[in-house]
């Protein structure tokens, strides 16, 4: 191939390889689109459950706080197994929440998104932490024990801004 030629076709494949990634782009292009990085933490429990083991999944597990250091849960929490479950107590970094109605009953194979409109809240009314700061986590239910992991605080802004966190008593 001559010299022309090889440069003819660097060329022309540069060209045909930029016209593809210009397409990719534009101006709704995902890198250019806004998003929260903080979705909240995605727990099993038991922790490592097995293919077709059952088990309970907790997604988007995070802890939205006031200005003035109120923090309610919130969570959805979906129940792989045959038999219904119970959340019945929660804390963070040692302090207890308080749960609406006493517990939280996940029917088998359904889903409850605690702290969302409607649906069992789980708050404390002093949480002692400030929005970006971790604490430990630990969910008790009756049959599956002890759930314990560290989890994000975030600030009742933006995408939690409509999270209704309780007023101090």
């Amino acid at each position: 191939m001559s010299p022309v030629r090889r440069a003819g076709f660097a060329l022309a494949t540069g060209a045909v390889a930029l016209s593809l990634v210009a397409c990719q782009a534009g101006s709704n292009a995902q890198t250019s689109q806004e998003y929260s990085p903080v979705d909240g933490r995605n727990i099993n429990a038991p922790a490592e459950p097995t293919r077709g083991e059952p088990y309970l999944a907790l997604r988007g597990v995070i802890i939205v706080v006031s200005d003035a250091g109120q923090g309610t849960l919130v969570a959805t929490i979906r129940n792989k197994t045959d038999e219904q479950e119970s959340l019945v107590s929660v804390t963070a970094s040692e302090v207890p929440a308080t749960i609406e109605g006493g517990s939280v009953v996940i029917d088998p194979g359904a889903s409850v998104t605690i702290g969302s409109e409607g649906g069992p809240t789980v708050s404390w009314p002093d949480l002692g932490k400030t929005a970006g700061s971790w604490t430990t986590l630990t969910l008790r239910f009756a049959s599956a024990g002890n759930v314990t992991r560290d989890v994000l605080v975030t600030a009742q802004d933006g995408v939690f801004a409509d999270v209704v966190v309780p007023s101090a008593a």
